[in-house]
């Protein structure tokens, strides 16, 4: 990616590692469930797009998306629509599963390593003049805020 090597990314990669949940429950897990990809028709959704990090696991992966900080910008509600209560009120209910926030706080770790990884090869591709898409420099500027929030995660 061009990028000098991150000890953030390290600590947290290793972490991963050695925190993987056990889990007898397995779905199919979007990867990115957010409002962004979703089509909505009245007042239902009609369709759910973008499943290209789609995989056989854990559903908490889904939740820990959904409840993300980093998907929120600046707001208490999660996604930007729905307060917290109500969102695991309505999970539960619809599911029957109940949300494991400690789960939940494994997958968000994950979501970020993903998220660094992926943002650090598109500006990389940017950078490296491989690609003339100025949306992937734009990608440089989430990796520095991600890793912040990883490193608060890890406890430093």
């Amino acid at each position: 990616s061009g990028h000098p090597p991150e000890p953030v990314l390290s600590d947290l990669v290793c972490w991963l590692e050695d925190n993987v949940p056990e889990t007898d429950r397995v779905t199919l897990v979007h990867g990115a469930y957010r409002t962004g990809n979703l089509l909505i028709d009245g007042d239902r959704v009609s369709a759910v797009l973008d499943w290209e990090l789609q995989v056989l696991g854990d559903p908490m992966y889904d939740v820990a998306y959904v409840l993300s900080d980093l998907n929120r910008e600046g707001t208490d509600l999660l996604s930007n629509l729905v307060e917290r209560d109500a969102f695991f009120r309505d999970y539960e209910a619809a599911t029957g599963f109940t949300i494991d926030e400690d789960v939940c706080r494994y997958y968000n770790a994950l979501y970020a390593m993903r998220s660094v990884a992926f943002w650090m090869s598109a500006s990389g591709l940017y950078a490296d003049g491989r690609s003339e898409d100025i949306r992937l420099a734009r990608t440089a500027w989430s990796v520095p805020v991600v890793l912040d929030r990883a490193a608060r995660d890890l406890g430093y």
